[in-house]
């Protein structure tokens, strides 16, 4: 609590109504000091960027959920006009999303980050569930380094298929998913309009054809516009890899408009 209250007095802000954007990241919260931080954040009410990540390490999980929820509670009334939300790199489960659920039921949010949170398959599900009841204009979708398997892909492809057609920036990697999630990952993606990165590196596609058709076809659609894609450590088969890079020699020899490619992993 006197730490919390200390560093924001260094903060030297007169008007906390100015303030538009708020990191508390890489900080262990107490429940005492997520109490002040909490009445600070609800004079804050120009908030487009909140930033709550890393912030209830080796916090006990009852004490970690309390200050989730005040901290997440105290952008609620304002929630409409986040525009992003970190909550990466704590250990969420599906009580740590419930407890991050104000914050993340914005009506105009376009960035969310869900890295290395350790998240289940449940708790990915109900991160579809809240954010796709809100139906954000969503651009970029980031979630990284969890244990949700096939769950996750189900889950993040049903909120793709309701709120998605805006995204540009999307990674799904490293959660441990299996063919029938990625299928379900991958056929979603039909349903997004224009892809500038996409990762989705460190899932196991299977060798296949199928998923490396549905893979082929995402980079078609979106190859005018793509600068990054990531597909390391997918499993994929030699059929598709060879008709993927067939696909990319012959878009970059094309006559038209030159390839925005940057990189290509």
């Amino acid at each position: 609590e006197a730490r919390a209250k200390e560093l924001i007095a260094q903060c030297n802000i007169e008007d906390f109504s100015t303030v538009e954007v708020v990191r508390l990241s890489n900080k262990s919260i107490t429940e005492a000091a997520a109490a002040v931080f909490a009445d600070v954040l609800r004079q804050c009410t120009g908030i487009r960027v909140f930033d709550i990540s890393d912030c209830i390490a080796g916090r006990h999980e009852d004490e970690a959920l309390r200050a989730l929820e005040s901290l997440c509670g105290a952008v609620g009334p304002i929630v409409d006009q986040l525009v992003e939300v970190n909550v990466s790199d704590n250990a969420l489960g599906e009580k740590g999303v419930r407890a991050c659920r104000p914050a993340l039921v914005g009506k105009n949010m376009v960035r969310v980050y869900f890295c290395n949170n350790g998240m289940s398959a449940e708790a990915a599900t109900l991160i579809g569930e809240i954010i796709g009841e809100a139906k954000p204009p969503l651009q970029l979708l980031h979630f990284f380094n969890n244990m949700s398997g096939d769950g996750g892909g189900f889950a993040l492809a049903k909120l793709i298929d309701v709120c998605g057609s805006t995204l540009t920036d999307i990674r799904f990697s490293a959660t441990r998913c299996m063919s029938s999630g990625c299928g379900a990952m991958l056929t979603a993606l039909a349903s997004v309009h224009s892809i500038v990165h996409l990762d989705m590196s460190d899932n196991n596609y299977g060798s296949g054809n199928e998923n490396g058709t549905l893979l082929i076809n995402a980079v078609q659609k979106h190859a005018s516009m793509l600068q990054t894609l990531n597909l390391r450590d997918c499993g994929l088969g030699q059929v598709p890899v060879h008709a993927l890079v067939a696909g990319l020699a012959t878009q970059l020899a094309g006559k038209e408009a030159p390839p925005v490619l940057r990189l290509l992993d």
